[in-house]
């Protein structure tokens, strides 16, 4: 059987909750046609979906909730 650390618990939990929140946000953007369509002082060439810090906030807000609460129950 595998421990793992509360650390490594919130890594993976962010990282699992950031990738998650990234197909759900990417799904929406595009349903909602809430992309950024390029111009011509645009660095990209297609519409690209916007909103993607959401994901980034929710990884961390889960691996940071995790930390926490890893600490608070395990100690260390």
């Amino acid at each position: 059987m595998v421990v793992m650390d509360h650390m490594t618990m919130a890594v993976l939990c962010a990282f699992a909750v950031g990738c998650t929140v990234t197909r759900i946000v990417l799904w929406a953007t595009c349903r909602l046609d809430l992309l950024d369509y390029p111009s011509a002082r645009s660095a990209h060439h297609r519409p690209t979906p916007t909103a993607g810090g959401i994901s980034i906030v929710a990884g961390f807000w889960a691996g940071s909730a995790v930390a926490i609460w890893g600490q608070a129950w395990y100690g260390g």
